[in-house]
């Protein structure tokens, strides 16, 4: 994968008998958290960022905005989460997971809709997690199968839960978190009706998520399916250098 984070609830020890450090882009080495991460995206700014500092450290993997644009997100949440805890969460908006530890305590959280996946599973190296299941998985000594799940997933294509095929593999909880030792829920899914123009606000969030995409660097392009949101897109979003779609050849 050219995008991963793989961490252990441990030292660079307990991190080094599973992965090498040369594998990733950057590695962050905790009290009780050790944390590799690669993503080429890491100079820019709204994407992945990592912060460390005497107290212990911090990653915020994937996409993350701050309320007052800040050029690291990981800086800005350490601060936060310093004085609020996990409530800090409610202030990054995007699709991603947290690390961060102070004071030698250490957890892992994702977005409130858990759109970033974190497995997770317990093995002599210590609790370890990650994005990508399979090196989760080669963690395990002894993995075995799941019947339940595996029906599950031959049946409905996917396996509903916090359960893997693998009964020793583990995901984070829906809007939840994963400690060296336990998993729990930060309840911040939740609906709250109120009264505004459903129309221009989509149409708003709409502008606002093309303005930020079409702001990175790079050649910018379009996956073109004919429907409605891909000709919004191409309408919105200025000097675009390719343009694909899907048909017969």
């Amino acid at each position: 994968m050219k995008k991963e984070l793989f961490g252990v609830f441990g030292d660079a020890t307990q991190f080094e008998r599973l992965r090498s450090a040369e594998e990733f882009d950057r590695l962050l080495e905790g009290e009780s958290v050790t944390v590799g991460v690669r993503d080429h995206a890491l100079s820019i700014p709204h994407r992945t960022a990592t912060d460390h500092d005497a107290e212990g450290l911090c990653v915020v993997w994937g996409e993350a905005y701050t309320p007052a644009a800040h050029g690291n997100a990981a800086r800005w949440f350490r601060d936060r989460y310093d004085e609020l805890g996990s409530d800090a969460l409610a202030g990054l908006n995007g699709s991603f997971l947290v690390v961060v530890e102070r004071d030698g305590e250490a957890v892992v959280a994702t977005d409130s809709i858990r759109s970033r996946e974190c497995f997770y599973a317990d093995t002599p190296a210590g609790r370890v997690f990650g994005t990508d299941p399979i090196a989760v998985a080669r963690a395990i000594p002894s993995p075995q199968i799941d019947r339940s799940a595996m029906l599950e997933l031959v049946h409905l294509s996917v396996v509903t839960g916090d359960r893997t095929v693998v009964q020793q593999l583990r995901r984070a909880p829906f809007d939840g978190y994963v400690g060296p030792d336990a998993t729990g829920e930060l309840d911040r899914f939740v609906y709250e009706p109120r009264e505004f123009d459903y129309v221009q606000e989509l149409a708003d969030r709409l502008q606002r998520a093309m303005d930020r995409r079409s702001a990175l660097p790079g050649r910018k392009g379009l996956l073109l399916s004919g429907g409605y949101d891909s000709r919004t897109i191409l309408a919105g979003v200025d000097g675009l250098d390719r343009s694909f779609t899907i048909g017969r050849a």
